[in-house]
């Protein structure tokens, strides 16, 4: 990442690819991506190649479609640097309450590689405490993720997660809409991905600063 973002931390937020929502009536369980949703992963892998980002850490939500994401966009980067530790963490859940993940030994066993002890601390996949699906624990959550990102030592961080997850961070979601179903026009669109700086103290509170010369889409 450019040297123009020096900030208290450099991050880049990343949604999912496009998953499948329902088969034949029913919403689907923690599903991976569609076809067109691993096109899009594809795509965005060739357009992060390109970038020769600066890589300290990634995070990444524990859901299937998030870690097939994360899989797919960011191999060449992972493949020519082993070394970038991969967190998976709860706090990047989705907070739809439609969207419960799976339990952590199935996922350790399809995504080997990658560190899901945060995964054995908390109640993933029980929509429930700190991951209830609820607008005041959602910011609750959004606060911790905060702290938690800017008490890392690394300061070049890619977030892999969801939507909803992003509007908290931004403060864009308000206690009237749903959680469930975000205003289109103010979320990420699949494998969409932006570079911010995070700003603030945990006594003056935590700010996003987008930087819009290094701002893309996919």
């Amino acid at each position: 990442m450019s040297s123009e973002l020096a900030g208290f931390k450099n991050i880049m937020f990343i949604r999912h690819g496009e998953i499948p929502r329902e088969k034949k009536g029913h919403l689907l369980h923690d599903p991976l991506l569609t076809e067109h949703g691993r096109r899009q992963c594809e795509r965005l892998r060739k357009h992060l190649d390109d970038e020769h980002l600066q890589i300290d850490l990634i995070l990444c939500s524990p859901m299937r479609d998030v870690l097939q994401t994360l899989t797919i966009a960011l191999q060449d980067y992972l493949h020519k640097n082993p070394t970038i530790p991969v967190q998976v963490l709860p706090l990047l859940q989705d907070c739809k309450s439609n969207n419960v993940g799976s339990d952590v030994e199935q996922l350790e066993q399809e995504f080997p590689n990658y560190d899901y002890s945060a995964c054995h601390n908390t109640p993933f996949p029980g929509k429930r405490g700190i991951n209830a699906s609820n607008f005041e624990m959602s910011v609750l959550r959004a606060r911790i993720l905060f702290e938690y990102l800017a008490a890392l030592p690394q300061k070049n961080i890619i977030v892999v997660t969801h939507d909803s997850v992003i509007r908290l961070l931004q403060g864009k979601q308000k206690p009237t809409d749903n959680l469930d179903a975000p205003p289109k026009e103010e979320s990420f669109t699949p494998c969409e991905h932006e570079f911010y700086t995070l700003r603030g103290s945990k006594i003056d509170g935590y700010q996003l600063v987008q930087n819009n010369d290094f701002n893309k889409k996919v």
